[in-house]
């Protein structure tokens, strides 16, 4: 009876099976789950390195703009006073010829 008892001892409970294959199993699932915040970390800092590449890209695009802006304000600006300045030279002009034909000569109204 005792070397029955030993024997059945001897032998793997099947309780002790199920636990080992129970902790092959959370092993494997946090491997897994080792891997997949490993993945997370290489996107995070990837998705990091694009996004100052995209700050750096902005701004830069916003210092073209607004140099483009400058320049077009000061080219209008130049258009507006050359268009003034012609437009005084013509009321001038014709103010001028306006006299010849009545024969009149101001002297206060300088020649351009």
């Amino acid at each position: 009876m005792l070397q029955h008892r030993m024997t059945s001892l001897e032998d793997t409970p099947p309780r002790v099976n199920t636990l080992e294959n129970t902790v092959t199993q959370l092993q494997t699932q946090v491997e897994n789950i080792s891997e997949n915040i490993a993945d997370i970390k290489n996107s995070g800092n990837q998705l990091h390195k694009d996004v100052s590449g995209l700050r750096i890209e902005v701004r830069r695009l916003f210092t073209i703009g607004a140099t483009v802006a400058v320049i077009v304000s000061i080219i209008i600006g130049a258009a507006e006073l050359y268009e003034t300045s012609l437009s005084i030279q013509e009321k001038h002009q014709s103010a001028k010829e306006l006299r010849s034909e009545h024969g009149q000569s101001d002297p206060g109204i300088p020649e351009p």
